[in-house]
């Protein structure tokens, strides 16, 4: 996702800035790393369950949502591991 690791710029780390976090090709690593993981994972797992699991209340309305219209378990893994709350974790 841009971010070697053991290769930080400095010996302060990585940024925490959103700049340094939210590039284009970072956005879609991101999305590429969570359809990779629930593809692997998700077969059996329920994605409303997963996601009061990972985000309990840091969920918003909006992606409590987006995940319960998802059409398969896949998609609705992957949109809680791409969701902003889960990336802000």
């Amino acid at each position: 996702m841009g971010q070697p690791i053991w290769q930080p710029p400095s010996p302060a780390g990585f940024p925490d800035t959103q700049n340094a976090w939210l590039s284009a090709s970072q956005l879609s690593e991101r999305i590429a790393w969570a359809r990779m993981v629930a593809r692997l994972f998700g077969q059996r797992r329920e994605p409303m369950d997963f996601l009061d699991v990972a985000l309990a209340d840091a969920a918003s309305d909006q992606t409590r949502k987006i995940i319960s219209q998802a059409p398969n378990r896949v998609h609705g893994l992957t949109m809680v591991l791409a969701s902003p709350e889960f990336n802000r974790r």
